[in-house]
């Protein structure tokens, strides 16, 4: 954790806002982000959102779908018009300062430090049908001492899970213990018709829920289920260190549906700094 105090800045300028475009903002480095709040004219202009560390891709969500994950996580709904959005680096409501701030983002000179992030930019997708779009950005940032900075980072991996038919369906193409993916934070599915969930390790049970008692834990929690969507999230009851630690099993995740469908899932590993 970066240990200093946290201050919200408006840190960069988007570039290209225009109906049809990419805007386009690089972020100034040698900080800790913790946050960045987007606040925009009107919800719809904005498309794909897209976050990249050291030119990886780290976030990757429309706007829709990150308002949706901000009020599961806690946060007021966006607005239609003159709203905010909010990017978390760090795994917002815990409990703890500190397991919250594992993983926001340090940037800096790798030169000092080769775990320190040296580029980071936010592109926006800009629908082409928007008349006057707006939009800008503040950071929730701190100071930290470069030189002692050994931290993790949450990596989103986009996958579409194609399910043909009523009933159970198994996914097991999951990233092994690897610098871009030291543990599981949580697994996030965009799904109208999923009943139930399962994760077996090695054929071990680890997880186990319908839809409803899924929905009855996080609300007991610190969460708050969204319709259209269904998360196992290691953290829900605002335990940091509760993350599912990755090693050479085999992880298979188990997804029983009422119908067919195509299903946005978002893996959030967290991984080395440095990957």
């Amino acid at each position: 954790m970066s240990g200093f105090r946290h201050t919200e800045q408006g840190i960069a300028v988007f570039q290209g806002v225009a109906a049809g475009q990419t805007a386009v903002a690089q972020l100034p480095i040698g900080r800790a982000y913790h946050s960045l709040t987007l606040s925009y004219g009107t919800l719809t202009d904005l498309e794909g959102i897209q976050v990249f560390a050291d030119n990886q891709i780290i976030f990757d969500m429309t706007a829709a779908e990150l308002n949706a994950i901000n009020q599961y996580d806690g946060r007021t709904a966006a607005g239609a018009s003159s709203g905010l959005l909010v990017i978390d680096f760090e795994r917002f409501n815990l409990k703890t300062r500190g397991l919250e701030e594992l993983s926001a983002l340090f940037t800096g000179d790798k030169r000092v430090n080769p775990k320190l992030i040296s580029a980071l930019r936010v592109e926006v997708g800009i629908a082409s049908g928007a008349s006057t779009p707006t939009l800008s950005m503040n950071g929730e940032v701190s100071r930290f001492d470069p030189a002692s900075q050994n931290t993790q980072v949450k990596i989103m991996d986009k996958i579409t899970l194609s399910l043909s038919a009523a009933g159970e369906h198994t996914f097991t193409s999951f990233r092994k213990n690897t610098e871009r993916s030291r543990a599981i934070n949580r697994i996030v599915l965009k799904t109208s018709n999923t009943t139930a969930v399962e994760m077996r390790s090695n054929n071990q049970q680890i997880f186990k829920r319908t839809k409803a008692e899924n929905e009855r834990v996080q609300n007991d929690g610190v969460r708050t289920p969204q319709s259209g969507y269904v998360v196992i999230d290691f953290t829900e009851k605002g335990h940091g260190d509760n993350w599912l630690r990755l090693s050479n099993e085999e992880l298979r995740l188990l997804v029983t549906v009422s119908g067919s469908e195509n299903i946005t899932a978002w893996v959030e590993y967290l991984a080395d700094q440095a990957a």
